[in-house]
């Protein structure tokens, strides 16, 4: 997550940086007084962390496993968790990551191939990707977007993305107004390069 921060889209909304280097005390960083939402149209769900364990709407996923300040849960194509080196060994043609930044970013990102994910991309051949992101500032929503593309190690394809929610503060930004989409665009196309590392690693490529 180090590798692509959401530096496009403060571009955007330079009017609001400062309230985005807002010192986290360690009692609001610590992973279990975390709570952060996935926005879907008018569906919200809830990702919480507990006993070692990330839950949606109160429901375990499984355990996660820690980079950084990352906390990281890969989950295949039944939803019970797996580790991430199992995937390529697997064969999966279908597994979800969710990567948690307490009180900073939620990311859940599904891959996809007929032919087994880590197969059809180290073969050079186009992996079906769908994310959603939530950003936050003071432990609050500040943004979430969503997209759906064909990544592949070298192109991409068939991108379709869209704001699912925008924090009034945000929204009524001028920085914010004069470039929406072109913020966007700017940020899918940094997630979809941090998507192609994630993938490389997942599947054991080399960069």
């Amino acid at each position: 997550m180090d590798k692509i921060k959401i530096l496009a889209l403060l571009a955007a909304v330079a009017l609001l940086a400062g309230c985005m280097k807002v010192k986290y005390s360690q009692a609001e960083l610590h992973p279990e007084n975390s709570v952060m939402m996935s926005y879907d149209g008018q569906t919200v769900t809830e990702y919480k962390i507990s006993g070692g364990a990330l839950l949606k709407d109160d429901a375990i996923l499984g355990r996660y496993e820690e980079e950084g300040s990352n906390l990281y849960l890969f989950t295949d194509e039944r939803g019970v968790g797996t580790a991430k080196d199992q995937i390529s060994q697997r064969a999966l043609n279908k597994f979800t990551i969710y990567v948690f930044t307490p009180n900073k970013e939620l990311r859940i990102a599904e891959y996809s191939a007929s032919g087994g994910v880590c197969k059809t991309f180290a073969e050079g051949k186009f992996v079906s990707l769908k994310e959603h992101f939530s950003g936050y500032a003071s432990s609050a929503p500040l943004y979430s977007y969503s997209f759906s593309a064909s990544v592949s190690q070298s192109a991409s394809a068939n991108v379709i993305s869209r704001y699912e929610y925008v924090s009034s503060s945000l929204k009524n930004s001028r920085a914010f107004l004069q470039s929406p989409h072109t913020a966007l665009g700017n940020t899918v196309k940094e997630s979809i390069e941090w998507h192609r590392d994630r993938l490389r690693d997942i599947c054991k490529l080399k960069f």
